[in-house]
């Protein structure tokens, strides 16, 4: 039987050649048995002049979210005069009593902690996938990397320490790839399908042959391809380069944009750290590369479109996977919080995890730290900081001084440490329930709603005891007040829908309401006798995923916890009972800001769809807004640190 292209791009090029490494991959997902399986089969060759034999390893992932272990590791080294590569007329290479072959794959692995077996088939395609730059094809790289089967079907079985788990028409892929070295930098994303269109399926690189180059930062390559019901978008070309834009985190996400002229495309993709495979891959020279890897992430795919290059980016449609897709992120440094293990372990260890909040410094003298209080209501201060961000939307709250605007308070999250982001769907239906008449307008104009979700560190107090008007009115008064540090997560899309409103606040309140967009530290550091003229002294400061992103001290407030109060009691219209909180306002460095002169064509020209599909162009330029994995930690001086993690 003739060779097909598929098969023929799988047979072994270095067959253990010195100074060459070469590897077979098999990734398959289980979506609904919430597992997937991840298979390498890698023959080694040192560079001449090393004591390191020539040998081959066998490793295998288990990927099991949600239990005890969520993954499990085996790992098994093969002499290599136990390796052979079968004829040059058909695909099939074995190493030991493990097996690949045209559409089979066989073998175990387990010199440590797991033994695990496996028996697999799966269906072959005629011709390999093209999803990488033809032109790379043509030059002197030192990896290169083949797509022989994408998007096919596997059977069989897979035992697990002796308990067999049959597996039924899972999706996945079988990839081949070799080389004298590894790109010094690699960010990969696999998704086979995704839930809102069967026939969808993506796949993005991007890689870097060398961080640097004579000194300066090397360029980096990076090919874009998805297929959806209206068809097949291929970006791989090293001239659609300049479109894409692919970064990785700590926390394990990778976040991607591609714009063209008429669409633009933003895929964000997040596995927990605790779904996070992270071991070494080694260098035919000995150098070792940082691998971290999930096959179990959730992808969140967002297609925008626009009439012409000068028009505006509406959402068109979206697309999710949930628990069904590979990425792997690799580089020359390690990655915070994951622990590798190297490359000739087979036993990964579990170290205990590191927080990443510092110290906060000493109290002051007169006060004390208490549990937080029962609260019954919240109010947020804007624009107390100049150019806050809702100074973006300036004459939307009503005059009062300074501008309050109410938050549930079952918003408020003392414990635990993940906030999840609103759906569209939910996101719709609340808009919904303040103006019904959206219904038609939405169903037209918008396939759905990103949140655009924004962060805010924010000083807050909380009333101890009751305080009248005239109480605020005696300058000698000194009450009993908590403070805290918190978190006052906001979903601008819905700001965004007041804007030409008659009542634009319940637009306002609305994108600060939803599920946990009030993380506070659990406890407050009360003070019997507050004074109402001076701020604490406290700086503020915003980090996402590590990087500060706002810092400011609370005596830039541009107002007097006395003026807070009195705003309170005009907008309650009475006096202030223990159990209200006042958020204090956030300072400069939020995700949504807009330039004062682009603001004010903004308010002259669009209306509030206008605006609302400018901010949409905003969301698709800055990686700024969070997105599912990001870890944001915000941090109040010797108030205390309040550390959450966004889910989708």
């Amino acid at each position: 039987m003739a060779l097909t292209e598929s098969e023929r791009v799988n047979l072994p090029v270095c067959r253990g050649k010195t100074g060459t490494f070469e590897n077979w991959v098999a990734v398959l997902f289980e979506p609904r048995e919430k597992r997937a399986f991840w298979l390498r089969y890698e023959v080694l060759a040192p560079t001449a002049g090393g004591d390191v034999p020539v040998s081959a390893s066998i490793t295998a992932h288990v990927f099991r979210p949600g239990t005890v272990e969520p993954i499990l590791f085996a790992k098994r080294f093969v002499p290599i005069e136990r390796v052979s590569f079968g004829p040059e007329t058909r695909f099939h290479i074995r190493l030991d009593d493990a097996e690949m072959g045209h559409g089979f794959v066989r073998g175990r692995a387990g010199e440590g902690k797991h033994e695990l077996s496996w028996n697999l088939r799966f269906t072959t395609q005629r011709d390999p996938s093209e999803r990488t730059p033809t032109l790379l094809k043509h030059l002197p790289l030192p990896m290169r990397r083949e797509h022989p089967h994408t998007e096919v079907r596997f059977d069989g079985w897979f035992d697990i320490d002796g308990e067999r788990i049959d597996v039924r028409w899972a999706i996945g892929a079988q990839f081949h790839s070799w080389g004298e070295r590894r790109m010094e930098e690699r960010r990969w994303l696999y998704v086979p399908e995704l839930l809102e269109d069967e026939s969808a399926a993506l796949e993005l690189v991007q890689t870097r042959l060398e961080r640097k180059v004579l000194g300066l930062p090397a360029p980096a390559f990076a090919s874009f391809w998805i297929r959806t019901a209206a068809g097949e978008l291929d970006l791989t070309e090293l001239r659609d380069g300049w479109m894409h834009r692919v970064d990785a985190h700590a926390s394990g996400s990778i976040h991607a944009r591609s714009i063209s002229s008429n669409r633009a495309i933003v895929v964000h993709a997040h596995s927990p750290q605790a779904t996070l495979a992270a071991h070494h891959h080694r260098d035919p020279n000995g150098t070792d590369r940082y691998v971290a890897k999930s096959a179990v992430a959730d992808v969140t795919v967002e297609i925008f479109e626009r009439p012409s290059r000068f028009g505006r980016f509406r959402p068109k449609q979206l697309l999710t996977a949930r628990g069904a897709a590979a990425m792997e992120v690799l580089g020359s440094e390690p990655s915070p919080g994951l622990n590798y293990v190297p490359f000739d372990s087979c036993t990964p260890s579990r170290p205990a995890r590191r927080s990443s909040i510092p110290s906060a410094g000493a109290p002051p003298v007169h006060g004390m730290f208490l549990p937080f209080p029962d609260v019954h209501a919240i109010y947020a201060s804007s624009e107390t900081y100049g150019e806050a961000p809702e100074t973006l939307l300036s004459g939307l709250v009503p005059a009062t001084e300074p501008p309050l605007l109410a938050k549930s308070f079952k918003t408020l999250l003392t414990v635990g440490e993940s906030v999840r982001m609103p759906s569209s769907a939910t996101i719709v239906d609340s808009l919904l329930a303040i103006e019904p008449d959206l219904t038609r307008v939405l169903g037209h104009r918008y396939g759905f709603l990103p949140a655009l979700l924004d962060y805010e560190v924010e000083l807050g107090m909380v009333i101890l005891e009751a305080i009248s008007p005239a109480d605020l009115d005696d300058l000698a008064f000194r009450p009993s007040i908590g403070w805290f540090v918190a978190n006052d997560l906001t979903s601008r899309v819905c700001q965004l829908f007041g804007h030409g409103q008659a009542d634009p606040q319940p637009y306002f309140e609305l994108g600060k309401s939803f599920a946990g967009f009030c993380p506070v530290s659990p406890r407050i550091f009360a003070q019997d006798s507050a004074d109402l003229d001076a701020w604490p002294d406290v700086t503020l400061r915003t980090l996402v995923n590590g990087q500060v992103r706002q810092q400011a001290s609370a005596h830039d407030i541009g107002h007097t916890p006395r003026e807070l109060l009195r705003s309170c009691v005009r907008r309650r219209g009475g006096g202030l009972d223990p159990g209200l909180v006042v958020l204090t306002g956030t300072p400069m460095g939020v995700a949504f800001r807009v330039s004062a002169w682009r603001r004010a064509i903004e308010d002259r020209v669009l209306d509030r769809f206008g605006k609302l599909e400018a901010a949409f162009g905003l969301y698709l330029e800055s990686p700024d807004f969070l997105r599912p994995g990001d870890r944001v930690v915000v941090e109040g001086g010797f108030l205390g640190a309040r550390e959450i993690v966004i889910t989708s």
